[in-house]
């Protein structure tokens, strides 16, 4: 039995550069390896049930969801795809009672201040896809009229699959 393994991003494209497992279904390391643009094989798993997992996810991206697979005795080559989904940060202006505060002019930062998004804040959310794993800040450049300016708010992007609120 051939058990092929790809990592994939949204569109379905080889993601390079994921730490990537097979576990068996009890959680003991099958095998480890670095995902290219190639599926990776292995022959001769033994009959059961596995699990696809990733360790950690490739820059600008959130961990994906375990895969399970069955091993059988049917001569096949069997294929799983695990997908990974660009990391979301969504960033939120509230004033003193948690409410959004609109018309102030806010920024995405790298640490050493470099922008990387500039926007007028809503009523909602802003939210900023596929931010490389890295140390952020998020910066206030004007503040609505009657309004201080907000302190920076640093902030770390990871592969984790949650999305930040960042409340300056």
């Amino acid at each position: 039995t051939v058990t092929e393994l790809l990592k994939v991003d949204e569109n379905g494209n080889p993601l390079v550069g994921a730490t990537l497992q097979v576990l068996t279904k009890d959680g003991k390391l099958v095998e480890e390896w670095i995902s290219t643009d190639k599926a990776h094989q292995i022959v001769g798993l033994a009959h059961g049930e596995y699990i696809f997992h990733e360790v950690s996810a490739p820059s600008g991206y959130m961990l994906m969801t375990d895969v399970s697979f069955t091993v059988t005795d049917k001569a096949q080559t069997l294929k799983v795809q695990g997908q990974d989904l660009q990391t979301v940060t969504e960033l939120l202006k509230v004033d003193e009672n948690g409410n959004p505060l609109v018309g102030a002019t806010l920024q995405v930062l790298t640490k050493d201040g470099k922008v990387v998004e500039e926007w007028i804040s809503k009523d909602t959310a802003h939210i900023v896809t596929g931010l490389a794993h890295g140390e952020y800040i998020f910066h206030e450049v004007s503040a609505p009229s009657g309004y201080t300016l907000m302190t920076d708010v640093p902030f770390v992007v990871t592969d984790e699959p949650v999305v930040l609120k960042v409340k300056g």
